[in-house]
């Protein structure tokens, strides 16, 4: 969904160990260094780095001298008061503008000499996130001494709004086009983890059964916690749970574990959510253990190499996107087309190869200037209220966007802004 949102960077989280070494002399420094702005940050709050991840994200931060807190009587501070406060004072050196993740206590160890470790765990709606523990370690008095692990942003999950009966709808139109028949369609009784549909016979077509029981399959991300906690909060309203949650890992060569699993809770659909290059392995993997069953995809599998690294094997994969760049363009679609055409080389809009991030940040952007324009500032604050009241309309690439946000409402996007598409031949092409 275009959301006004910022996107959450995951990394692992480790213990208090650190592994140092000493570089080689060498006879000529070279010209000098310059600090990174996250080295910078820490020696501002009176800390050290003295451990990263492969991403180069802090994951065992020191305090150069006991770092106190901001109580006045500290004596009265309970240890989970003292470790969220420095958590929340040292979030900088993770994540900027934004807010960091919901934290719950797992417990204090305490240490000889009076000192403590506060072991906090970061969330998303109540879902932990996986390798998402905090170390906090205080001395006596609540002062700070280390910090181990990665803080993690906070954010929203995604959200759903739909019904059985209108997501039906909608699937029928993308099969069918919108100008198909229209029978009644009514909803059935919650079956095994099913919600059976029944729709009215009609000359043009006939729907024999519509229900999935679902499998999720997802990366062991932030962003897949997220997407477990959005589609579980969506099925549980809706009287549907998935037969299992499994996850994988970047670079994980093999998936056929976690989908045996799924085969044998009896998923009739697999609902997946990576990007390409894992994404491959979950239809490599599939077809090395002879399943044949449905994906459903999160749009992450469009915005690479996903059928270059599979071949046929990405055949039939459906997945939504909130844009096409086939078929008839609108004014929009057709100029930005030939934009990409004439400055990247792109031969077609089979080219394009992250369409719904395209078309997202394209309308985005202009929506925002937009805003800007008539807050005639670019302080954040009032062009974010001149988002929620945007008095002109906009023709974008996904739809033309009449005051899209409220003060409440920060999708600019709703269910029938997406489309089906299939990979058909490599290509990403719409579900007829």
């Amino acid at each position: 969904m275009l959301r006004i949102r910022s996107i959450v960077v995951p990394a692992a989280v480790l213990a208090f160990t650190a592994n140092c070494s000493l570089a080689p002399p060498r006879s000529d420094p070279g010209p000098a260094s310059v600090q990174p702005a996250v080295d910078r940050a820490a020696v501002a709050l009176g800390v050290a780095i003295d451990a990263r991840d492969d991403r180069g994200a802090p994951r065992l931060v020191r305090a150069v001298l006991p770092r106190p807190t901001s109580s006045a009587a500290p004596a009265r501070m309970t240890l989970d008061a003292a470790a969220r406060e420095h958590v929340a004072a040292l979030a900088p050196l993770w994540i900027q503008h934004q807010q960091p993740s919901a934290l719950a206590n797992r417990g204090v160890q305490p240490l000889r000499g009076g000192a403590s470790i506060v072991r906090l765990q970061q969330q998303v709606d109540g879902v932990d996130i996986d390798h998402g523990e905090l170390r906090v370690m205080l001395h006596a008095d609540g002062s700070l001494a280390a910090i181990s692990g990665t803080v993690q942003a906070g954010f929203a999950g995604a959200s759903f709004r739909s019904t059985p009966t209108a997501a039906l709808e909608r699937a029928l139109d993308a099969l069918y086009g919108p100008a198909r028949a229209r029978p009644t369609i009514t909803e059935g009784a919650d079956k095994a983890g099913y919600r059976e549909l029944v729709v009215a016979d009609d000359p043009a077509f006939r729907v024999s059964s519509a229900r999935a029981k679902p499998g999720l399959l997802l990366e062991n991300t932030a962003w897949g916690q997220s997407n477990e906690a959005g589609l579980t909060k969506w099925f549980g309203e809706r009287n549907v749970k998935a037969v299992g949650v499994e996850k994988f890992n970047w670079n994980d060569p093999d998936m056929s574990p976690q989908l045996l699993r799924l085969k044998q809770g009896g998923a009739d659909v697999v609902m997946l959510v990576a990007n390409a290059p894992e994404g491959a392995q979950v239809v490599k993997s599939k077809a090395k253990v002879g399943w044949e069953v449905p994906i459903v995809s999160h749009w992450g599998i469009s915005g690479g190499r996903f059928a270059e690294l599979t071949g046929e094997l990405s055949e039939g994969v459906v997945f939504v996107q909130t844009y096409s760049f086939f078929g008839k363009q609108n004014p929009r679609g057709e100029a930005v087309l030939k934009a990409l055409k004439d400055k990247y080389g792109v031969k077609g809009p089979e080219d394009v190869t992250a369409p719904v991030g395209t078309a997202n940040a394209y309308d985005a952007l202009h929506l925002v200037a937009l805003a800007i324009e008539q807050a005639k500032s670019t302080d954040g604050a009032k062009v974010r209220d001149a988002l929620e009241e945007l008095k002109a309309d906009y023709a974008g690439l996904i739809k033309t966007y009449k005051h899209p946000f409220t003060g409440e409402q920060h999708d600019a996007l709703t269910e029938r802004d997406y489309v089906m598409v299939v990979w058909k031949g490599g290509k990403i092409v719409p579900v007829h």
